[in-house]
């Protein structure tokens, strides 16, 4: 099982998140859910990778949940800003600069783990490129070429890069219009991973 594989459970329900946050008052409760979920998916990620690679992964989805939940709109995101997982897991406030660093220093071999990467960066990732769109959109350029040539060739006006950009190629701010296309982003993480499985990186 590739390890995106593994963390699939975690994006799904992030995703939901995202939808309908009316759905996720519960600040305690979400929080003990995505820390269940992290926890399994590094689990079953530990069944068929290498210790570091498992460490990276996980870091990666961590530091790409706690970035979707600050920018998301429940009265307790204040709380979870107070008390980052990135913070519980690693004692890190700033991962958005260190997910970068851990991505440059990936072999370019390692497809498994650089496509994790790729894959929070395609769901919304910013980091430290929150202001800097354009240079962004270069980063996820660059991690395509570095992968097999399906991702390479994927069509921009495929819907998750259609959606997301405006007219000049930059990323559009979509948090508040999630609602106004759910069934459109609630099918962003089957057809990314679609795609994962024609390329043949959604498997072992």
């Amino acid at each position: 099982m590739s390890i995106v594989n593994c963390y699939m459970p975690v994006f799904r329900f992030i995703t939901s998140f995202i939808l309908e946050p009316q759905e996720h008052a519960d600040y305690s409760r979400f929080r003990d859910k995505c820390i269940q979920l992290l926890q399994q998916a590094r689990f079953t990620a530990e069944l068929h990778h290498s210790p570091q690679d498992c460490e990276d992964a996980n870091f990666a989805v961590v530091i790409w949940l706690d970035e979707q939940v600050l920018c998301s709109e429940p009265e307790w995101v204040k709380q979870w800003r107070a008390v980052l997982l990135q913070s519980h897991y690693f004692d890190l406030s700033t991962g958005g600069g260190e997910f970068f660093s851990r991505l440059d220093s990936i072999d370019k071999n390692n497809t498994q783990l650089r496509v994790v990467y790729l894959f929070c960066l395609l769901m919304g990732f910013h980091g430290k490129y929150t202001q800097q769109d354009a240079e962004l959109q270069k980063r996820i350029s660059d991690e395509r070429r570095c992968l097999p040539e399906q991702w390479r060739q994927w069509p921009n006006n495929a819907p998750l890069i259609s959606e997301r950009l405006n007219n000049y190629g930059e990323i559009k701010p979509i948090r508040k219009k999630f609602r106004h296309r759910k069934w459109l982003i609630l099918s962003i993480v089957v057809v990314v991973y679609l795609i994962m499985l024609i390329a043949g990186l959604g498997s072992i």
